[in-house]
């Protein structure tokens, strides 16, 4: 009992010894980044180790004689291996993991860069960089890759189906580096899920707008013209993942009220903006004026709704064009030109 005491306040007592051989000073802790090489994970911290060990060997050597408990095994083994325990932990602790080879110093502007003092033999004696208090470190990644990335992931595979280590896998990221960045797995869905649900209304907008070279003249025309060109893109889709807004409302949104409040949100951005395509289909003469634009808006989405998930049942392409050009052709027309 008298060596384990023994052994743990000799631990306790050499701990802030070895930060002070290790670092120099508790200030120097929160300043100085040592560098270090990726073969031996940290020259000075090998260093302290080693000596450290040294000292152990030499603590057991000097009281290997004197105290011994009642088991007959001296303390000194104890001690040592608290000791050289101790080292290997604090090196593990103070030393970073850098690509081998010597880091210059560099000023960046504003950014107060200092050199080391000079440092025990045992730890490295070259340049190093202190960060400044409250100035992070840049963001190693870029971040669009990785919500592109994790967007993918989570279309394919789902949200239950894809586990916080699915998305360590496909970015590269570990996890504390995801949390920081974007918070927990569900506040990760829900960010790339609302940038997608964004980009399609985008595009919609976009697609039937008036005044593009590209699109047909005709408002009437535009809509026929984006129905089939997704019902195509439904059709040669393999395998077919199909549209994300649709995937995640059939998973997610009886259980969860956020994916369900942003999907009803993209529904009737979408919905409006094929209920504007009518109104000014109206003004042109192409649809009647007597029908109400919201309710054909909303007619025209679920149809698109429908073509993607007859799409996942291999529906032929030719049948899923077809379904969006009847769609079109089925908008009540004007009853005679005096309408207008």
């Amino acid at each position: 009992m008298l060596a384990v005491i023994v052994t743990l306040g000799l631990s306790a007592l050499m701990m802030p010894l070895l930060g002070q051989w290790s670092v120099g000073a508790p200030v120097a802790m929160q300043t100085w980044v040592f560098n270090a090489d990726a073969e031996t994970a940290n020259e000075g911290g090998s260093g302290m180790f080693v000596a450290t060990f040294q000292f152990s060997i030499a603590f057991g050597s000097f009281f290997g004689g004197i105290v011994v408990d009642l088991a007959g095994i001296p303390v000194a083994m104890y001690a040592g291996a608290a000791l050289a325990l101790t080292a290997l932990v604090t090196t593990l602790l103070f030393a970073r993991t850098t690509p081998a080879g010597p880091v210059p110093a560099r000023r960046p502007t504003g950014v107060n860069v200092r050199h080391a003092t000079p440092a025990p033999t045992f730890w490295s004696s070259r340049t190093t960089i202190a960060y400044p208090q409250g100035m992070g470190r840049r963001r190693g990644f870029d971040e669009s890759v990785v919500l592109s990335t994790v967007r993918d992931q989570f279309w394919t595979t789902g949200y239950e189906g894809t586990s916080t280590y699915d998305l360590m896998d496909v970015t590269g990221l570990g996890k504390g580096s995801i949390y920081k960045a974007f918070g927990n797995k569900h506040d990760l869905y829900m960010r790339v899920f609302s940038d997608y649900c964004q980009d399609l209304v985008s595009q919609a907008r976009e697609a039937l707008e008036d005044g593009s070279a590209a699109q047909p003249p005709s408002p009437l025309a535009r809509l026929e013209h984006y129905l089939v060109s997704l019902a195509e893109h439904f059709g040669a889709e393999s395998p077919h993942r199909g549209c994300f807004l649709t995937k995640a409302t059939a998973d997610l949104a009886g259980l969860d009220k956020a994916v369900a409040d942003r999907a009803r949100l993209a529904y009737d951005d979408i919905a409006a903006t094929f209920a504007t395509a009518i109104r000014d289909a109206q003004d042109a003469g192409e649809v009647d004026r007597n029908a109400d634009p919201r309710t054909l808006g909303y007619l025209l989405l679920t149809v698109i709704r429908g073509i993607d998930c007859l799409a996942k049942a291999d529906v032929d392409s030719a049948t899923l064009t077809g379904t969006a050009r009847s769609a079109i052709a089925m908008l009540p027309k004007p009853a005679s030109p005096e309408q207008y």
